[in-house]
Parts: C-alpha cells; sequence; structure tokens
C-alpha cells in the first residue's frame, strides 16, 4: 500500500496498477474476498483493458455468489473482446454470461444469449443443450427434436473442443506484448504501461497464468463454472415458474407427462447454480430423441432410428431396448421384432413385458407364416397367466392348422366356454361344437368327446332335431356305440313319431345288434308309414309275424305296461270289483243273443284259440264269443249271465287275420275289465247307474244327477245281485267316489280304459299294421277307410288320437321289453 501511494505521488500509472493487480491477489489469497474485489475494480479503473484483471474479477464475483455483479462484469468482458483475434475468449465468456442470465433465471436473456454463441459456434454443446432443455420446458418437440439431433451430430463428430487453452494462450501472449507510450489498444489489451520495469512485466505475465486461491480460478479455467457454485432451481423448472407457467410445472411435478425427469432435472436435489458438470450420455440423449418423436411427434421411423442409436450405445440397457422393440412393433417388422424380442426375453423382464413380448412374436411369427414358432409363443402366453380369450383361440386355430388337435380341442373349449360366459350367438356357439365335435370323431376318433360336444351344443338348441340326427349318426359310426344311437333316434322318433326315416335308422340299429324283434318292430313302423317301402319288406318277410304271448300277464305288467294312466282310477276300480254282479240286472236282448251262433273252433280255428290265448294271458272270466251275420264292420259286447263278445262275418270275411285278432282281443280285455255295460250304456245312463250305486252305501248323498223314479228298485235289485262280502269291499271305493262325484272325469276314464284295450289287442295281434288297419275301418277321422287305401298315413295319424297313441306305444321301451318278457317275439326264440 505504501508503494502504491509512493508511485501515485511521482505519477508512475503503470507501475501503480501492477502493484495494485498484486495488492488484489494477495488479498484474494488471503480470503479477503471483498477486498480483493475493491482492488481488481480499481485494476479495471487503471488499465480497462487489461483482460486478467476482469477475468480474475469475474470469477471472485461468481465465487461470492454475486451473479448479478458477475454478470455485469461479464458484459463489459465480452464488449472489450468483441473484435476480431479474440473470437475464443469472445465465444467463452458470451456462454458464460448465458449461464450467468440461466443462474439468475433471467431465461429469455439466456437464450438470446445461447444463440448469440450459436452464431459464432453452431455446434457448441452447451449451448445446444440449455436451447433444447428451453424447448422440452415449453414442450415446444419438434425444436427439442431438431436441437437434439444437432448435439448429437456434435458428439457423434469429434470431442469438443476445450476453447480454454487457447483463450489462455491468446492471454498470456497478450500479458507479455510490450506497449509503447501508454497507448492501449484492444489488439494489445492488457499490456503494461510503457515505464513499467521488465521484471514486473515478467511478472505480470507469470500472473495471468498462476493458479490463485480462496476459490480463485487461473486463466486457464477462466469462464468455466464452479463445481460448488450455490443453488439455484433446475432448469426447466425454473423457466416455469419465471413464465408463470404455474399448471404445466404441477403437471410435471407430479410425474403426468412422459419426460418430466427430464424436462425438470434432478429436481430439489440438483445442485444448480451451474450447468451440469457433464453432459448427457449420447444413449441417454438418444433415447430422449426417439421418445420425442414416438410419443410428441408421430414418427415412428424416425423414432426407431434413435433408439437404435442409442441400443448401440447402452446394448445392455433394457430399458433402451424395450423402447427400441416398441417401435419395431409400431413399424411392423416383423423380422426385427422378433430378433430384439428374443434378446428381451434372455433377460430380466416384468411378468407383464415378457407376457407382452411373447404375444407380439407370436403375431410376427404369424406374419412371416411360420405357425409352429407363433404357436410355442402363444403356449408361452397361456402358461404365464390369465390372457384375453383372443390368444386362446388364436392357439387354437394354429393348433387346427399344424394338425394338433388333441391340443386344438382344449383350446377351443374352453374358449368357446368363455364366450359362452360373454353372451356368444346360440348360431356360433354351434358352429364351434360342431367343429369340435367334427376333430374327435374323423381325427381322434373319440366318439364320446364328439358325442359331449354336440350335447353341448343341444343345451343352447333343445330338441334340434338335426343336431339330434347329427349325434345319431356319430354313435352309429361305432359299433360299441350303438345302443347310444338307438337312443337318440328314439328321441328323434318321440319327437316326430311320423318321419320314416327315423323308424328306418333304428331298424338297421337293432338289426346291427342281433335284435331281431325290435328290428321287425321299427319296419313295421316304416312299412305302415311307406306301405311299398322294399327294405321293410323283405327284413319283415324273412323274420316272420310275432308269436301270440307264452306266458299270463303279472299284475304288475299289467299296470306297469298296458294300463292307461287314465284308466288307472277310482272308477275302474269300481267298476272292476262290481261289474259281474250288475251287469246281470241289465241284460241283452235274449232273443238277440239265441239268434247269434256261437263262434266254433271247427269254422274258425284261429279265432278261437285267440280267445283261449287272451283268456290265459289276461286272466279274463268267461266270455262268449258269437257270430253276427250282417254288413257292419264290427265288433260289439252284450251282457248276459256272463260276458258275450259280438263280431260280425263283414268282419271276419273283409279283415285281415291280423285285424280280426285284433278286434276281437280288444273286445276281450274290455269285458275282462266290466266294460261291458259302460260300452252299451249312454254316458247319461252310465252316470245315473255311478249315482244309485253312490246312493246305495250312502243314502244321505247328493246325486250329481237325477234319479229316475224307479231308483229304489234298482237299489233293491243291485243288493241282492252284490254278495255282502263284495259290497263292503266296494262301499269304502264308492264312499269316496260321492264325496266329490265331479272330480272324477268319466269321458277320461272311458277314454282311458279303451286305450288300455288297444294296447291289450296290439299285444296279442302282435301286427302294428293290422291293428291300425282294423282301428282305420273304425275311426271316424278318417270317414272309416280301409288302410290300403290311405295315401296319406302321417295324416291319419295325426288326425286320429288314438290311432296315433297305439302307434306311439308300440315302440316304447316299457312295451318292447314287454313282448321279450312274454315270448311275444319274432325271430328265434
Amino acid at each position: 500500500s505504501g508503494l502504491y501511494d509512493k508511485l501515485a505521488e511521482r505519477g508512475l500509472a503503470g507501475s501503480r496498477f501492477l502493484v495494485a493487480f498484486r495488492r488484489a491477489e494477495m488479498a484474494e489469497r488471503l480470503d479477503q474476498q471483498e477486498r480483493a474485489v475493491e482492488l481488481y475494480r480499481r485494476c479495471a479503473e487503471l488499465n480497462p483493458t487489461f483482460l486478467p484483471s476482469r477475468q480474475k474479477l469475474i470469477d471472485l464475483l461468481e465465487s461470492l455468489g454475486r451473479l448479478q455483479d458477475a454478470a455485469a462484469e461479464t458484459e463489459r468482458f465480452v464488449e472489450l473482446v468483441a473484435g476480431e483475434g479474440f473470437e475464443d475468449l469472445q465465444l467463452q465468456y458470451l456462454q458464460r454470461l448465458a449461464e450467468l442470465h440461466h443462474r439468475l433465471l433471467q431465461f429469455s436473456r439466456s437464450v438470446e444469449l445461447h444463440r448469440q454463441v450459436l452464431q459464432l459456434d453452431e455446434n457448441n454443446p452447451l449451448s445446444l443443450r440449455r436451447l433444447r432443455e428451453q424447448a422440452l420446458a415449453t414442450l415446444d418437440w419438434a425444436r427439442a427434436a431438431e436441437l437434439l439431433e444437432r448435439e448429437l451430430a456434435v458428439i457423434a463428430g469429434a470431442p469438443e473442443a476445450d476453447a480454454a487453452p487457447a483463450a489462455q494462450a491468446k492471454l498470456s501472449g497478450a500479458a507479455s506484448l510490450p506497449s509503447s507510450g501508454g497507448q492501449r489498444g484492444v489488439k494489445q489489451a492488457g499490456a503494461p504501461e510503457a515505464d513499467a520495469a521488465p521484471a514486473a512485466q515478467a511478472k505480470l505475465s507469470g500472473a495471468a497464468s498462476l493458479p490463485s486461491s480462496g476459490g480463485q480460478r487461473g486463466v486457464k479455467q477462466a469462464g468455466a463454472p464452479e463445481a460448488d457454485a450455490a443453488p439455484a432451481a433446475p432448469a426447466g423448472a425454473a423457466w416455469l415458474a419465471a413464465r408463470g407457467r404455474t399448471p404445466v410445472l404441477t403437471s410435471l411435478r407430479a410425474g403426468a407427462h412422459p419426460l418430466a425427469a427430464r424436462i425438470m432435472g434432478n429436481e430439489g436435489g440438483e445442485q444448480a447454480g451451474a450447468p451440469e458438470a457433464d453432459a448427457a450420455p449420447a444413449a441417454d440423449l438418444w433415447l430422449l430423441l426417439g421418445d420425442i418423436y414416438r410419443r410428441h411427434l408421430d414418427d415412428d421411423r424416425r423414432a426407431l432410428l434413435a433408439y437404435r442409436n442409442a441400443r448401440r450405445l447402452a446394448p445392455r440397457d433394457v430399458n433402451v431396448t424395450w423402447k427400441c422393440w416398441q417401435a419395431t412393433r409400431s413399424l411392423q417388422n416383423s423380422e426385427e421384432i422378433i430378433d430384439i424380442g428374443k434378446e428381451l426375453l434372455a433377460g430380466e423382464l416384468t411378468i407383464e413385458r415378457r407376457l407382452e413380448v411373447h404375444q407380439a412374436l407370436a403375431r410376427a411369427y404369424q406374419v412371416l407364416e411360420k405357425p409352429r414358432q407363433a404357436l410355442e409363443q402363444l403356449e408361452q402366453v397361456l402358461r404365464i397367466g390369465p390372457v384375453e380369450i383372443t390368444y386362446v383361440e388364436e392357439a387354437a386355430a394354429l393348433c387346427r392348422q399344424l394338425g394338433n388337435w388333441q391340443r386344438y380341442c382344449v383350446l377351443a373349449g374352453q374358449a368357446l366356454e368363455a364366450r359362452i360366459e360373454q353372451g356368444l350367438d346360440p348360431e356360433d356357439i354351434l358352429d364351434g361344437y360342431l367343429r369340435m365335435a367334427t376333430v374327435y370323431h374323423e381325427h381322434l376318433q373319440d366318439i364320446d368327446r364328439a358325442a359331449a360336444c354336440i350335447r353341448r351344443a343341444l343345451d343352447f338348441h333343445p330338441r334340434d332335431r338335426e343336431l339330434l340326427r347329427r349325434l345319431g349318426n356319430l354313435y352309429a359310426s361305432n359299433f360299441d356305440t350303438l345302443g347310444q344311437a338307438v337312443g337318440v333316434f328314439r328321441e328323434l322318433a318321440g319327437m316326430d313319431p311320423t318321419d320314416p326315416q327315423n323308424y328306418r335308422y333304428l331298424a338297421r340299429l337293432e338289426a346291427a345288434r342281433g335284435d331281431i324283434d325290435r328290428a321287425g318292430c321299427y319296419y313295421a313302423g316304416l312299412r305302415l308309414l311307406v306301405p311299398g317301402d322294399d327294405e321293410a319288406r323283405r327284413y319283415l318277410d324273412k323274420a316272420g309275424p310275432a308269436r301270440v304271448p307264452q306266458q299270463a300277464l303279472s299284475g304288475q305288467q299289467w299296470g306297469r305296461v298296458l294300463l292307461h294312466p287314465e284308466a288307472d282310477c277310482l272308477l275302474q276300480r269300481i267298476v272292476s270289483l262290481l261289474a259281474p254282479y250288475l251287469e246281470p240286472v241289465f241284460p241283452s236282448d235274449p232273443q238277440l243273443l239265441a239268434s247269434l251262433p256261437p263262434l266254433a273252433p271247427e269254422s274258425h280255428p284261429e279265432l278261437f284259440d285267440l280267445v283261449q290265448q287272451t283268456t290265459m294271458v289276461f286272466g279274463c272270466r268267461p266270455v262268449e264269443v258269437r257270430l253276427a251275420r250282417n254288413d257292419e264292420y264290427r265288433c260289439w259286447l252284450e251282457s248276459g249271465p256272463q260276458p258275450v263278445v259280438v263280431i260280425s262275418d263283414t268282419v271276419i270275411g273283409r279283415s285281415t287275420p291280423a285285424e280280426a285278432r285284433f278286434l276281437l282281443a280288444r273286445q276281450l280285455v274290455l269285458a275282462a275289465m266290466g266294460h261291458v255295460l259302460s260300452e252299451r250304456l249312454r254316458r247319461s245312463d252310465l252316470q245315473t247307474l255311478l249315482a244309485l250305486l253312490g246312493r246305495l252305501v250312502r243314502p244321505d248323498m247328493e246325486p250329481p244327477t237325477p234319479l229316475p223314479p224307479t231308483s229304489d228298485q234298482y237299489l233293491e235289485a243291485f243288493r241282492q245281485a252284490i254278495p255282502q262280502p263284495v259290497l263292503e269291499q266296494a262301499s269304502e271305493l264308492l264312499r269316496r267316489w260321492s264325496l266329490e262325484p265331479r272330480v272324477h272325469d268319466i269321458d277320461s276314464w272311458l277314454q282311458g280304459a279303451r286305450l288300455t284295450a288297444d294296447r291289450a289287442g296290439l299285444l296279442m295281434s302282435g301286427d302294428l299294421v293290422g291293428a291300425l288297419g282294423a282301428m282305420s275301418r273304425l275311426s271316424p277321422a278318417d270317414e272309416a277307410r280301409e288302410l290300403s287305401f290311405v295315401s296319406n298315413r302321417a295324416l291319419m295319424l295325426e288326425k286320429d288320437p288314438a290311432m296315433m297313441s297305439l302307434f306311439r306305444f308300440a315302440f316304447s321301451e316299457s312295451y318292447l321289453r314287454l313282448r321279450r318278457e312274454l315270448g311275444a317275439v319274432a325271430g328265434p326264440a
């Protein structure tokens, strides 16, 4: 200080400047930072063009955190080096000035300065990075992509040249140049005064290159940001906050934006106040560029190129590989999808990503027409866990294409059931299960599973005849399942009893099983519906007629098979018990009966034998059979001491033996059931008879119909005709009937009794065609025509309920078993 004052007294300005510069350096080394600043400012006043003092001042102000002052000094420094020959220093400090404004959150000015830097150095990495960060923060994706490409082009070329050594050389050179006459030009900026001692000049030159203490940076490091600078806000966040873009900033901080981390930087933890120590790795920049192109600019082709470069630089980075693969999928490059996908699968992936890769590989292999490899990938998808049903369907289709039938059926069944739960159309359900049934039958020879598929389809199309016919044909294709085929076609016959093809199939199936009798029964049905069918005629001619039952019918067989449900009632029990005692009370005309000759075994041996056989089979009470000579086709009942069956010679003459046997056996069974009076009396008379019987056990009964004036006489006749033990036995039945007489339907009972007699007549005749032929002659629905003159026999059956009932009964399982039990079968015993 003393030396400085003496020099000032003597007017030695140059020497005084050197002493001031040294004093500033010494103050800085002694950590007298504020004093150093004051002295460096004095140096700048004494020699405004001496650059090292200004550089040290800028360094010191920045280290003290006085960024505003540092920016102002840097602004003056940039103006000093704006001329030719100092381009490197200008660039260096212009960039430093831009960073100072950035740290001061003066982003508009910082951006403007970085643009000026790029005018001087179009490939400046820092400026490119800062402008790119600003473009990202403002969501200017196109601009960000452009800057990123330029930044990456710089990285891909030669590494950025260090501008500091050139500036150092220039600075050192400038400090050592001699000056004359105290002139200070910009070109010779920093030169000492002309009267400065050579030693002092040398010291100045050396001082410019000495490292500084107390946080001071040397000239070689001039303009570089401090490593331990004070914290400040991250670039993106600070810019948004300064601009008032609070909603955008909030979205970014919440992580809602896909590039939030890259825009925000390491908010809250990064040591801001200076740019990052190092630029982002090139791989990360390529990755960022790819994200921008793919997510914001919809340019998958450029995104893929960027991801490929990132993957080249970071081949083991799973995230990079994943994004490259995603872009490849967008461009549907199947081969590259497969290559990268395999690489991904070889590494560590989450379950979700592994599942996605297998799915994409399966699709890619399908595009390349490699079904086997596609199936392998889909199988992996199915093993990983629950997936969309579409993948199960695709796997099933590939199995079908490759002929893997077993696996196809498993997968197709799973997919179909899942679609059913989603509300699949019943027609599509039908198609799906029929395809599976075809595979099971034709390729796997698994009839049971094929049948299960058709039965499942029947759940959605119940009683579908075509489906049932397919099921029957399926069973019929294998000898071991012929029984199931019979069951299916029997079901079809029950649904449509007039379809002749059902009986044809049933006859063939039973013949294949070796059951001649059952085959004959079904061929009889076919012959009835199609009289000229050669197949039925040949078989029936060869099999021969059915035998007459060889043993008596048990009560259980009667009640289980022959007795119609409508006849199994209280009225039937009353009549069957009392009929033998009531019939003599209402006798037929004795003269009429006397005029009718009895059936003689000599003239009609077959009918006579039939009477004996029917009596044996059904346990009938004695019955007379008489012949009537008239033109009526009729067989009827009369009453006397015992029932009388009258058969006209017209019936005998114009009927086939089977038809005559049916009519005679039918009347014999009606008589045995106690229906002589019910067949003879009118319905009203029958109702009166029942009312009289009720009054017989309950005198206070209110009759359902008015009683005749002679009711007392009838009651007395009944008491005399009915033995007391029988009357006591019938009393409980009559009392039950008398309590609710209108509940018991007389018409249904009578109809049930006649249908029962029809069944018995069929059993004894053994010929379905003959039985229905006889009924057709008596049927009012078909104008009592002979069966051979009826062209549409299906219509005939539909018009006559009694004939249809007997036709159905002829193929019932219970009746067919009864025939075998009684020995009434065709063919060998």
